[in-house]
């Protein structure tokens, strides 16, 4: 059942617009003429930001299909960042991860697991009216929920099950989280000999997995109860996270090219068919910003890195974040991009403190783990 907590968001800066008066002041019976009128604002202009202790500035247009929503940032430690829908500034959150849900009506958060705690859960928070419903998922010595996945109707939440073995995190299987229902079901798969991990493959019902094989990796699509459905060909290496590589229907998924490893392929996920093979600026694909667009963190030049969306040709059109080399490589961006959100009032707690989406129930922690 959910529970209906206070919800509240920061209140917005108030602010007060003086009256300008102009005085036309006659000299010699004739009136100075009138300045030039302002240009109007260019709606291709891209607003920008900087986000807190970092160098990189996020670039944003009002017509772009995803913003920026989540990210982390090493600096002495891992810090978490979140941007509720409906507001401007990022806000540091005391959880283990945070994932909003594809149309920003909810927002999964993994609480840290604390001494005396014997499950690992799941909080989710409906942003319409703050209601929360918690769900327990995993018990130690399966490791605390990770690679956080929105199925792409938002019904469903995903993660991989890991477990230490031999002194490396080895994926055991999946969970499947109802959201409707407040269950988790635990799925084994077994042959696993990695840590990476499951995602959803474009659609609410087929979970992809990438798994390391010598002849390279090879993506395998399951059903929700584990049974393989069908084995995609193999990509070049570097894949290591397949969120938001498959298409939204899952009709393509993206990776590096087999033969060539500086090329990305874009592969029909029924055929195999390759579709699409071009080099671009690109490093590492964190997904799909259209049907035509991809983005992904691009190699440095003069110094600089960062985001950028290219097309299907490796063409660059658009730049998102900016930042140093050394930034890039502290920031962690994957599945921090989301449909943009529709406007949404901005609701304000009595105490104008932090959200109660983004507050821990308990044993606020400082640290991103």
């Amino acid at each position: 059942m959910f529970t209906a907590p206070k919800l509240g968001f920061r209140s917005p800066g108030v602010v007060t617009a003086g009256i300008a008066l102009v005085v036309l002041v006659a000299v010699g019976g004739v009136a100075p003429p009138e300045p030039p009128a302002a240009p109007a604002p260019d709606p291709e202009r891209p607003s920008t930001f900087t986000l807190a202790d970092t160098d990189a500035v996020v670039h944003e247009r009002p017509q772009d299909p995803l913003s920026l929503a989540t990210y982390s940032y090493y600096g002495d430690h891992w810090d978490l960042h979140y941007r509720p829908p409906g507001t401007a500034a990022f806000l540091s959150v005391a959880y283990h991860r945070i994932a909003p849900d594809p149309a920003h009506d909810q927002v999964a958060k993994i609480p840290f697991l604390y001494e005396g705690d014997k499950t690992y859960s799941v909080e989710i928070t409906r942003l319409s009216d703050g209601a929360t419903v918690t769900v327990p998922t995993t018990i130690p010595p399966t490791l605390s929920p990770t690679y956080l996945d929105w199925s792409p109707g938002g019904g469903k939440l995903l993660f991989t099950s890991l477990e230490i073995v031999e002194g490396n995190r080895q994926a055991r299987g999946f969970v499947v989280v109802d959201v409707a229902t407040g269950t988790a079901q635990t799925v084994e798969v077994p042959d696993l000999n990695s840590e990476d991990a499951f995602a959803w493959a474009g659609t609410d019902d087929q979970i992809a997995f990438v798994a390391g094989e010598d002849k390279g990796p090879t993506p395998t699509i399951y059903d929700l109860r584990g049974k393989v459905l069908r084995t995609l060909p193999h990509t070049g290496t570097g894949l290591d996270d397949p969120r938001d590589l498959f298409s939204a229907g899952g009709r393509a998924f993206v990776a590096r090219c087999p033969a060539h490893q500086l090329s990305h392929c874009v592969w029909d996920s029924t055929t195999g068919a390759v579709l699409h093979e071009f080099e671009s600026a690109c490093d590492s694909v964190l997904g799909w910003w259209d049907a035509t667009h991809l983005y992904c963190t691009a190699m440095p030049a003069d110094d600089k890195s960062g985001v950028v969306v290219v097309d299907l040709t490796g063409a660059t059109t658009q730049t998102l974040i900016t930042a140093s080399y050394e930034e890039t490589e502290n920031l962690y961006l994957k599945g921090g991009y989301q449909l943009r959100p529709p406007p949404r009032p901005v609701l304000v707690g009595p105490d104008h403190h932090v959200p109660s989406v983004i507050r821990p129930d308990h044993h606020a922690h400082p640290r991103m783990a």
